[in-house]
């Protein structure tokens, strides 16, 4: 089955400076675990990102 879904965005849409929440956790034990509901939340960037340290 093929399914096709579309969306349109508009400059409000857009946010700078933040990155997409971490949605994997894991546990003391070592187990994964994915938390679905932070999947649309995002943070400042320098919150705990990596990005910043893969740039310097």
């Amino acid at each position: 089955m093929t399914i096709h879904a579309r969306a349109r965005y508009t400059l409000d849409d857009i946010a700078h400076d933040v990155r997409f929440a971490d949605v994997s956790i894991t546990q003391e034990d070592g187990a994964r675990l994915m938390d679905y509901r932070r999947l649309d939340e995002v943070e400042p960037l320098g919150a705990g990102s990596t990005e910043e340290t893969k740039a310097a």
